[in-house]
């Protein structure tokens, strides 16, 4: 698909390429592939001068990138994605009253799951737990993500809780997960 898109000269067909090569590579846990990906369609969208490709916000690629960044023990480059979501979602994260998170949801799943990693990583259990919850109302209003989501916050969830001293937890996370992807034949995104 790349290779057509670029014979035909579409560059916003290419960044799309991209980010779909780049979340099959974030699903297979190869996040450096990812990350060249990703790196790549934001280059593309920027010489365009583009906000978004037609199936997601530039904020969700920021997201992808901070967790391909954290899994490669990157962190000031996954801390600093995570600020470039915040910037575009100010108006969201700091509205009063009920957020309207329409078109949203993907992007602060990644912002959230990354901000409970590397709150894990700073062991701060309490606030990588809350921002895992927020992770999850996110992933449970955009089912269509939910092929990806479900498994990766249950894994790192239950990862949380052992290393958290939480062990009947995490057991109870990692079976819901393993039961939400049973039912729906996603069995293949546990590790």
């Amino acid at each position: 698909a790349l290779k057509i898109d670029m014979e035909c000269e579409e560059a916003h067909s290419c960044a799309e390429t991209l980010y779909n090569m780049a979340m099959n590579c974030i699903c297979a846990w190869d996040y450096e592939d990812a990350q060249k990906y990703l790196e790549t369609a934001l280059k593309i969208i920027k010489s365009i001068n583009m906000f978004s490709v037609s199936v997601c916000n530039t904020s969700k690629l920021y997201g992808m990138l901070a967790l391909c960044y954290y899994h490669m023990g990157r962190y000031y480059d996954s801390h600093l994605y995570v600020s470039k979501i915040e910037l575009m979602g100010r108006h969201i994260l700091s509205s009063k009253g009920e957020p309207d998170y329409t078109k949203w949801d993907d992007d602060f799943f990644f912002y959230y799951l990354v901000k409970g990693l590397l709150a894990k990583h700073d062991k701060d259990y309490e606030r990588a737990d809350e921002c895992y919850e927020r992770a999850d109302f996110h992933q449970n209003r955009t089912k269509g993500f939910q092929y990806y989501s479900v498994a990766q916050l249950a894994l790192e969830r239950a990862d949380l809780y052992y290393e958290w001293g939480k062990p009947k937890k995490a057991e109870q996370v990692l079976n819901e997960g393993i039961t939400y992807c049973r039912e729906h034949n996603l069995l293949s995104k546990i590790r």
